[in-house]
């Protein structure tokens, strides 16, 4: 008798998912190279608040967009603690 365990369909992958975690990773990080290069004063001034607001609003979007990559990379790669299960649902 087999076991119902061998019988697993694998995974549906959640595209729309991986979509949104690669956006919130890409604009974190353009966020925090502007909010950078705002505080530098490699472009135009436009005062250190402005610079430290747009830094912190980089850092917020780039922590989850990294955390879910990182899900979705260690799911992809077959480790066993880590799948799409632990992912926010985005496929409404």
């Amino acid at each position: 008798m087999r076991s119902h365990f061998l019988n697993k369909s694998p995974a549906k992958i959640p595209h729309k998912t991986i979509i949104c975690a690669t956006l919130q990773f890409l604009i974190g990080t353009t966020l925090i190279v502007t909010g950078c290069l705002l505080l530098t004063g490699y472009m135009k001034h436009v005062g250190t608040s402005r610079a430290i607001a747009v830094l912190i609003v980089g850092i917020l979007v780039f922590v989850p967009g990294c955390y879910h990559l990182v899900i979705i990379y260690r799911t992809c790669r077959g480790c066993q603690d880590y799948s799409y299960s632990d992912l926010p649902d985005c496929e409404d």
